[in-house]
């Protein structure tokens, strides 16, 4: 149990560190539609970044159309991600368990 606790944790530490390094997005820029995906994917981290942190933005302040459209395509990737993660995993469970 303790092993899956820690397994957690730094996975949300990796996942917060790269939205705060990786997905900086700046006030008053104007975004395209690859930056837009980019950004979906780092929604929830960039959030509740922003919760303690006013200066982190998690949606551009001057979308373009295109931004608006593919901001959502991230956010669904992003869940579709997590979706195939669970998925493998639990899988590769049903192999470990199978074998033993």
């Amino acid at each position: 149990m303790g092993k899956v606790i820690l397994r957690i944790v730094i996975i949300v530490a990796i996942l917060f560190a790269a939205a705060y390094f990786l997905c900086d997005i700046k006030p008053a820029t104007e975004y395209g539609w690859l930056a837009a995906i980019w950004h979906g994917l780092f929604l929830i981290p960039n959030l509740i970044l922003h919760l303690f942190d006013k200066d982190i933005l998690f949606y551009s302040e001057l979308p373009t159309t295109a931004y608006k459209i593919f901001f959502v395509v991230g956010v669904i990737l992003n869940s579709l991600i997590g979706e195939t993660v669970k998925i493998f995993s639990q899988a590769i469970s049903d192999v470990k368990n199978q074998q033993n």
